[in-house]
């Protein structure tokens, strides 16, 4: 064989190896999401099409990377996630595709942050002042402070207590029992509410009943974008805060990784509608509105494991199974 026709074979083989490699190539990336879900449900995977499932699970081929999958079941809330799709393997997800939540009547509100109280009472063998509990008849300190305080403002949470004094605020975690100065100057605050972590508070001052968010890690005051009062809000589980509102909003989509996130506008509707405020993604995400609930909710009260919020309406009580946003 003359060198000729060696070379042609060569370059006829070489077009033959890219041309497989060019049309083999997504194949040779892709890996596989196998999703465990209670079929049947879509799932939009961002930029790359809709899928359909009606078996679980539900495997779905995509190029290796990062995908942003959107999962939407009937009658139940929309849920986005991110998922590292593997090269040549097959990632699992459980997602937990929540029902829409269901209003149901209740008997009594459960214990909440309005029933825990605290005192500041003199501890007469050291001379100090302390914080106890209310109702504790051995009266055990959770804190002590060294120079009394004469007048003052105690606003208790689930896990932390904020002591008002002049333009001194003091935060007071009653489970590792420390004490801690707020140094960012705010204005003088009629009533506030701790996130269950500490990170966050929501507060009203005495000029307004705008409800502010103060961020801690960020030294950051801001305001939030509801009208409610604070016994209109709660804090829940993952730093979150439930509202309600009778402010009318517009679907902004998926945004920061959330599905559903709504926009809230100043025009009024004759529907209350509760949410959800995310602070370290600013976003606001849609429970539900509903047709029962005739007078504005108060005492917004979320059981500890944060699966039912219950409120009053008028003089009715009810709760939202929530499972946990």
């Amino acid at each position: 064989m003359d060198k000729v026709k060696k070379r042609r074979i060569f370059f006829v083989a070489l077009a033959v190896v890219i041309l497989l490699i060019f049309f083999a190539r997504d194949r040779l990336t892709r890996g596989a999401i196998l999703i465990h879900a209670e079929a049947p449900y879509t799932v939009e995977i961002l930029g790359s099409g809709d899928f359909t499932c009606n078996l679980d699970p539900c495997e779905i081929k995509q190029p290796n990377g990062l995908a942003d999958l959107l999962i939407q079941k009937n009658g139940h809330r929309s849920l986005f996630t991110t998922v590292d799709v593997k090269i040549w393997s097959t990632t699992d997800i459980y997602p937990k595709i929540l029902p829409i939540p269901k209003l149901l009547t209740a008997t009594a509100l459960p214990e909440g942050t309005s029933q825990i109280k605290y005192r500041l009472v003199p501890d007469q063998i050291n001379g100090m002042q302390k914080l106890i509990r209310a109702d504790d008849s051995n009266q055990l300190p959770i804190i002590y402070f060294p120079s009394p305080l004469d007048s003052y403002k105690i606003l208790p949470s689930t896990n932390f207590v904020l002591i008002i004094h002049g333009d001194s605020l003091y935060k007071i975690d009653v489970r590792s029992k420390t004490r801690e100065k707020i140094s960012i100057e705010l204005p003088k605050i009629k009533d506030a509410k701790w996130s269950l972590n500490g990170n966050y508070l929501i507060f009203t001052d005495e000029q307004s009943n705008k409800i502010h968010l103060l961020d801690l890690r960020k030294s950051a005051v801001s305001e939030l974008a509801f009208t409610s009062s604070i016994d209109q809000a709660a804090w829940i589980a993952d730093e979150q805060l439930i509202f309600v509102t009778d402010q009318d909003m517009r679907n902004e989509g998926v945004k920061n990784g959330y599905a559903e996130s709504i926009a809230l506008v100043e025009s009024k509707t004759d529907k209350y509608t509760f949410g959800t405020y995310h602070p370290e993604a600013d976003v606001y995400t849609k429970i539900e509105s509903f047709d029962e609930i005739k007078s504005r909710p108060t005492e917004l009260t979320p059981t500890l494991n944060g699966n039912e919020l219950y409120f009053k309406s008028g003089e009715n009580i009810f709760k939202i199974f929530l499972e946990k946003f």
